[in-house]
C-alpha cells in the first residue's frame, strides 16, 4: 500500500479553505440542477448528525434528512450541480451537449460556491456543492479518475464514510439549532497594486475588521463535540488499526479533503491567480513571535508600497472562524482523546502500516496546529497595524 504525503505548500492551502458568509436566499433550484450520486454517503450522514444531537440533548425540528426538493416533514439536502453562466439556459438546466463547467467563465447564480449553507428564509433545508461534497467524500477533486487509489491507506466498510462531511453537515445542522443561517466556504482576496496608496489600505481595513464569531465558534463547538464521540464507532472507525491510529487517521482525512476542497474552489472562482504572500505561509513550527509580527509588517508594506502587479491573501473570518482556527480546534478536540485510546486492537496484518501512520499522523497534526497559532496571531498582528497608527518608516527596517 503505498501513502501519498501532503507537500508543505498543499498543506498551507488546507488552511484556506473554510470561511466567509453572503446568508443567501433560498431561490428556487430547478431540479434539473440537482444531482443524486451522492445522496446515500449524504443522507447516511445527515442522518447520524440528528440522531447523535438528539442523543445529546440538542433537539431539532426534524427527524431525518432526505436528499431532494423541500418538505415540511424533514431536513431536505439539495446537492447542487455547479454550473458557469454561459453554460445554462433561463431556466438553470445545462444546455444539451455542452459541458457545465466552462473554466473561462464565472459560475451562475445558482451554483453553490465552496461548501454548503443554510439558506436565510428556510430552516429546513441546505444547500451543498456537487463537486464539493465529492472532495469530502472521496479526498480528491472530481478530475481525479475514480478508481485511483491514491490516498487510500486502509479499505473502510464503509467507504463514503466520510468525517469531513460529517463535520460540515454538523455545523450546518447547528446553525439550524442555533436559528441562523451560514455558509461553509472560503475566500481569498486580491488586491490591484496599481491602485492609490490610500485605497490600498482601505481595502486592508475593511478586511480586517474584528467582528463577533460567538455563534460561528459555538456551532464548530457542537460538531467537534459530536466527531469526538461519532468517529469512534463504525463506519469511520478503522478496523485494521488500533482505536487511536483510526482517529488519527480520521484526522488526516478531514485534512485531505480540505485540501481536495482548495483545488474545488479554485475551479469554481476560475482564478489563474499569483500566489499567496509569502508572509502567509510558514516555515517554522512554532515560529517565533518576533519572526511573525515582521510577516506581518511585511506583508502591510509590500502592498501598500509595490505598484505593479497584485497582491493575494487569505481573508481574516469575519462571521466564520478562521479555517487554520477550525483545523486547530479538530486537532486539538481530537487528539487528546486518540492519545488515551488504545494502540493493541488492530490488525497484526496491518501493524507496520499502523505504525507508519500514526507517526505520520503525529508529525502532521503538529504541523495542522502550529500552522493555525500562526495564521491567528498573524492576522491579529495586520489588523493591529492597519488599524492603527501605521509608520511606514518600519518597513525600511525589513
Amino acid at each position: 500500500m503505498k501513502l501519498k504525503l501532503i507537500s508543505l505548500h498543499k498543506m498551507i492551502l488546507i488552511t484556506f479553505v473554510l470561511v466567509q458568509t453572503h446568508f443567501a436566499h433560498a431561490i428556487d433550484m430547478p431540479e434539473c440542477r440537482l444531482d443524486f450520486t451522492l445522496s446515500r454517503p449524504v443522507e447516511n450522514a445527515s442522518n447520524r448528525v440528528i440522531n447523535m444531537y438528539n442523543d445529546m440533548g440538542i433537539f431539532l425540528p426534524f427527524k431525518e434528512a432526505k436528499v431532494g426538493k423541500s418538505n415540511r416533514e424533514s431536513l431536505s439536502i439539495e446537492i447542487v450541480k455547479d454550473a458557469t453562466q454561459d453554460r445554462v439556459d433561463s431556466n438553470g438546466c445545462v444546455l444539451l451537449g455542452k459541458n457545465a463547467i466552462n473554466e473561462d467563465n464565472s459560475l451562475d447564480k445558482l451554483s453553490v460556491k465552496g461548501g454548503c449553507y443554510v439558506p436565510r428564509n428556510n430552516a429546513r433545508l441546505i444547500r451543498c456543492s456537487s463537486e464539493a461534497i465529492w472532495a469530502f467524500v472521496h479526498m480528491k477533486p472530481n478530475s481525479v479518475p475514480s478508481d485511483s487509489a491514491e490516498f487510500q491507506l486502509v479499505i473502510n466498510e464503509e467507504p463514503t464514510a466520510s468525517p469531513a462531511l460529517l463535520y460540515v453537515l454538523a455545523h450546518e445542522i447547528a446553525h439550524i439549532y442555533q436559528g441562523r443561517t451560514g455558509e461553509f466556504t472560503g475566500e481569498v482576496k486580491i488586491i490591484d497594486l496599481s491602485e492609490l496608496r490610500e485605497e490600498k489600505l482601505k481595502t486592508l481595513i475593511n478586511a480586517y475588521d474584528p467582528k463577533d464569531i460567538r455563534r460561528e465558534q459555538e456551532a464548530d463547538g457542537l460538531a467537534l463535540k459530536l466527531l469526538s464521540k461519532v468517529l469512534l464507532a463504525s463506519p469511520y472507525k478503522e478496523k485494521n488499526l488500533s482505536s487511536r491510529g483510526s482517529l488519527y487517521w480520521n484526522i488526516d482525512k478531514i485534512n485531505l479533503a480540505a485540501d481536495a476542497l482548495t483545488q474545488v474552489m479554485m475551479m469554481q472562482w476560475s482564478m489563474q491567480q499569483p500566489k499567496i504572500h509569502s508572509s502567509f505561509i510558514p516555515t517554522k513550527f512554532p515560529t517565533p513571535l518576533e519572526t511573525i509580527k515582521d510577516n506581518a509588517y511585511r506583508f502591510v508594506c509590500d502592498i501598500l508600497n509595490n505598484n505593479n502587479g497584485v497582491g493575494v491573501f487569505p481573508m481574516r473570518a469575519t462571521s466564520h472562524p478562521s479555517p487554520e482556527q477550525r483545523l486547530r480546534r479538530i486537532v486539538e478536540e481530537l487528539k487528546p482523546i486518540a492519545e488515551k485510546l488504545p494502540e493493541d486492537n488492530g490488525s497484526n496484518d496491518f501493524a507496520p502500516t499502523a505504525k507508519l501512520q500514526k507517526d505520520l499522523s503525529r508529525i502532521l497534526s503538529h504541523i495542522y496546529k502550529e500552522t493555525g497559532v500562526y495564521m491567528e496571531i498573524l492576522h491579529r498582528e495586520i489588523s493591529t497595524i492597519v488599524n492603527g497608527e501605521l509608520n511606514m518608516t518600519d518597513c525600511s527596517n525589513l
